[in-house]
């Protein structure tokens, strides 16, 4: 699995496109074939997960937590924008705290401008550390649970690239399913992001590992990278 893993990195890597902001902190090299920063150097992606970053910690607590990982070496952390999907504290058997949610009600078109009054304020921070941000849009659990839909996904992935259309350290993250099932929503995803940022910030998928699955991943990269509209940039 780990073998696999590894090959999988490497054609997401080898299949990036490059894109027009220089100014963005993490871009692809003219090749291609590597990460570098916004002077030209090779960017090293070492990697933390913090899903819960803007859901469940404050901003001091956050900004705490993003100097550590920044003393200890990390340049990248993940990070889910609503927080995990609220069915995982039910599997791990936590309450599910909702008076705290980016959805209200749990509606994408319903935008909790508190929340991400947050969300902006711990993006700047991590900006000022140097850090980027990779960024969950959206996880296959919203669509099983009828959250994000193909009639809401391209409106909510623009209203929230428009927002950080100027971030120079985020990329844009997905947790679809491998399965043909997952790309009409993907597509309008991924149509919604380059609507909202012109095209500014890296957009990526998160691997699913599991057999037969992963071989489908990599069908499903190469289709986003012949299928998005305007070059919109994928790696």
């Amino acid at each position: 699995m780990i073998r696999q893993y590894i090959l999988c990195c490497i054609y997401i890597f080898t299949t990036a496109y490059s894109f027009a902001q220089s100014g963005s902190i993490i871009q692809v090299n003219a090749g291609k074939h590597y990460f570098i920063d916004n002077t030209g150097k090779p960017f090293l992606w070492v990697g933390d997960t913090e899903w819960e970053l803007f859901h469940q910690l404050t901003v001091t607590d956050a900004r705490a937590l993003l100097q550590e990982r920044q003393k200890q070496g990390f340049t990248v952390i993940q990070v889910m924008v609503t927080g995990v999907f609220r069915e995982w504290a039910i599997q791990k058997g936590n309450p599910v705290d909702t008076s705290n949610e980016a959805w209200i009600h749990g509606d994408p078109s319903r935008i909790n401008e508190a929340y991400f009054e947050k969300v902006d304020s711990i993006i700047d921070y991590a900006a000022i550390l140097g850090l980027v941000l990779l960024i969950g849009v959206y996880h296959s659990q919203d669509v099983d649970h009828g959250r994000i839909t193909i009639a809401n996904a391209k409106t909510w992935a623009a209203w929230l690239a428009k927002r950080y259309s100027h971030s120079t350290n985020i990329a844009w993250s997905m947790y679809p399913y491998a399965t043909a099932a997952s790309l009409p929503v993907l597509d309008q995803i991924i149509e919604g992001i380059h609507d909202g940022d012109g095209g500014n910030h890296l957009i990526t998928i998160h691997p699913d590992l599991r057999q037969p699955h992963l071989l489908f991943f990599i069908r499903l990269n190469g289709y986003l990278l012949t299928h998005c509209k305007h070059g919109t940039p994928v790696f």
